[in-house]
């Protein structure tokens, strides 16, 4: 394998902003560095069930929930799940909590991803999200969590268990508001990244990472190459080693052209 590329979904593989899908050139892209001997993974703050879509692709695994979970094909799954007090402590908020294959959305967050996905409330569970109440205990990798002002951000803050750390996602996805999203302490993409390419047995300035959006930061910087989009926002483009061109402007295509992984 020489070298391993790993790819958010969200503004960056997937132009699902736009309701647009993957790239044609994209696919390509892929299809290229994979004959060029370059090994590909899927980095995501999605569950691993929301990952069902994307096998087709050729991904060698899976980071998902913010690096919490790592799949990697013909291996066992490796969890860092959040310690349950906090995930108590979480769920007295409006949140999202995400095992490996079910989420679990208080009622305000069940509402919002319902008008999101065009159906009723009472359907999520089709898309794999149940009542917060549905809960029965199972580990949590990552939980998403909205506040009502940054100033209810703040006080969470002030509370919030040392055993899970936070990322502000206010800037990304064009969500507004304040909001974020937490994990275990010390685990993040870029933790998750550096974790699944030891175990592949890939050196670390062989490895690239992909993203659009400030959960991305992290592994921005573990990462031997860290690539931004063009539509990131301006403070991971600040922490990127190149910023491509937009996911809509064959961005992926371009970047991988430019770092000689396709040609």
């Amino acid at each position: 394998m020489k070298g391993l590329l790993f790819f958010d979904i969200d503004g960056t593989l997937d132009d699902s902003q736009n309701r647009k899908g993957i790239p044609a050139s994209a696919k390509e892209a892929l299809q290229k560095a994979r004959a060029n001997g370059y090994g590909l993974m899927i980095a995501s703050g999605r569950s691993l069930a929301g990952l069902k879509g994307y096998e087709d692709l050729g991904f060698d695994g899976y980071v998902f929930s913010d690096g919490a979970g790592i799949f990697l094909k013909g291996r066992p799954l490796i969890k860092h799940p959040i310690e349950p007090e906090a995930v108590r402590f979480a769920m007295k908020h409006n949140v999202m909590l995400s095992g490996t294959e079910k989420m679990y959305a208080a009622d305000a967050m069940l509402a919002k991803l319902a008008a999101l996905f065009g159906i009723p409330k009472e359907m999520m569970a089709v898309a794999g999200v149940f009542p917060l109440d549905a809960y029965d205990g199972e580990d949590i990798l990552e939980i998403d969590i909205d506040f009502e002002n940054e100033e209810a951000e703040a006080a969470f803050l002030a509370e919030k268990p040392d055993v899970m750390d936070y990322v502000c996602t206010s800037a990304s996805y064009g969500r507004g508001g304040a909001c974020g999203e937490l994990t275990a302490h010390g685990i993040d993409k870029g933790h998750g990244i550096l974790e699944a390419a030891s175990l592949l047995g890939v050196a670390h300035e062989d490895t690239y990472a992909f993203g659009d959006s400030e959960n991305d930061a992290s592994m921005i910087k573990a990462a031997g190459h860290g690539i931004a989009m063009g539509n990131s926002v301006e403070s991971l483009k600040e922490q990127a080693d190149y910023v491509a061109a937009d996911i809509g402007d064959d961005g992926l295509f371009k970047a991988l052209l430019h770092f000689g992984i396709i040609f």
